[in-house]
């Protein structure tokens, strides 16, 4: 667990609403907002679009879901 809060570290949680730590991922939720999927992106992050309703994108340990 302590492995994730130093992942957090480097992540800012200001671009989501809601920071969910489970024993072995982060989920990230957030607005689908040019700056934050720009941000994400920047992170090497690759979404896609699912449902028709959000966007999701895992990267690692980091799963990241942005809504509309």
């Amino acid at each position: 667990m302590n492995e994730l809060f130093l992942l957090m570290a480097n992540y800012d949680l200001e671009n989501f609403y809601t920071v969910t730590l489970w024993h072995e991922s982060i989920d990230l939720q957030g607005h689908a907002e040019k700056e934050v999927i720009d941000y994400c992106i920047s992170l090497g992050f690759v979404f896609k679009f699912e449902n028709g309703n959000w966007l999701k994108a895992t990267r690692g340990r980091i799963n990241i879901k942005l809504t509309f």
